[in-house]
């Protein structure tokens, strides 16, 4: 069934007489073709111009002159990241329009995105309003990634055949000496985590739980005491609410240890669906979403020795503590 992502663009009577903005214009995704299709209010011209963009309000280039149509499927589309599309009319002799005849809104309107997410219906419909605060409905087109199955747990375990070399020299082994110290006080017990582990091995197996590592990016949220891990080119996302994994972070005083820690991160997950993000380019991308209800993390992330030297955190939301409460009780 074709998904309805996207609908209304603008008109506004202060744009110049010779520059039209079509209205009511429709955006689907078909996933069986993976094609984005734009169809927009047909003003009697020969000709019109489709521009695209990944940002909603800048960088909008022209991909294509769509002739004797209303009609436009956009076939070169990138999973997951947020299309927003323009039709501009044109004269049958012109082959592509001028830029004083393009108008870019961001020099009219004063932007407030407002992203819903509270329901099905409209999770992919975005707000914006103007500068006399009546409300623009403005939509987008994405097409879904596949969900990230995640890492076994043995395949995790396996992989933990490393040493910790110790340092010969002297500053940088009066450096490890106080890391480790400090990192021992976190430690949890080897019995204790082996039935954690053992615990999780068959949500994981079922698919209920997934484990995700090897994060190079994520951001940090110090009022709400929460980390959001990416997946390599932002493929998907682990949010993690905990106060204690902060105070252990924040606690050592050592900024290269911290990133150490969060670098060595391995999560245990709870799909929650997809979500917005914008990435340091600027693209807003749809991608899977992951709730971690705990946090394993150590000096080195593939210790031989990592029964006895793992931290690890659960989560401080109470609804995911809820889950895990009914899940021992099965």
């Amino acid at each position: 069934m074709r998904k309805i992502l996207v609908a209304v663009l603008f008109s506004f009577p202060l744009f110049a007489d010779d520059t039209l903005i079509i209205k009511n214009t429709k955006v689907s995704y078909d996933p069986s073709e993976n094609i984005i299709r734009i169809e927009w209010e047909d003003l009697g011209y020969n000709s019109y111009a489709v521009f695209r963009s990944d940002k909603m309000d800048s960088d909008f280039v022209q991909i294509a002159v769509v002739e004797n149509s209303n009609v436009y499927e956009d076939a070169d589309v990138e999973k997951g990241i947020y299309y927003w599309y323009k039709i501009l009319p044109i004269s049958k002799t012109d082959n592509e329009l001028p830029a004083d005849k393009f108008i870019s809104e961001e020099k009219y309107i004063s932007f407030n995105l407002q992203i819903k997410t509270n329901s099905p219906d409209t999770k992919n419909s975005d707000t914006i309003s103007d500068s006399n605060s009546n409300p623009l409905p403005v939509y987008s087109a994405y097409c879904s990634k596949p969900i990230p199955s995640g890492m076994p747990l043995d395949e995790l375990l396996n992989e933990k055949k490393q040493t910790v070399i110790t340092p010969k020299d002297p500053v940088q082994l009066t450096l490890y000496n106080k890391r480790i110290n400090y990192l021992k006080k976190f430690y949890m017990n080897n019995i204790k985590l082996s039935l954690v582990m053992s615990f999780s091995k068959q949500y994981i197996k079922s698919g209920e739980l997934r484990i995700f590592d090897k994060f190079m990016n994520y951001e940090l949220n110090e009022g709400q005491r929460k980390i959001v891990f990416f997946g390599t080119d932002y493929d998907y996302a682990v949010e993690f609410e905990s106060k204690k994994i902060f105070s252990i972070l924040n606690g050592s005083e050592d900024a290269d240890l911290k990133e150490l820690l969060l670098k060595n991160a391995e999560t245990f997950c709870l799909y929650s669906g997809e979500k917005p993000f914008v990435d340091k380019d600027g693209i807003t991308r749809y991608i899977h979403t992951f709730d971690a209800v705990g946090l394993s993390t150590r000096y080195l992330k593939n210790d031989k020795d990592w029964k006895k030297k793992t931290i690890m955190v659960s989560t401080s939301r109470k609804d995911l503590q809820q889950k895990l409460q009914n899940a021992q009780r099965r």
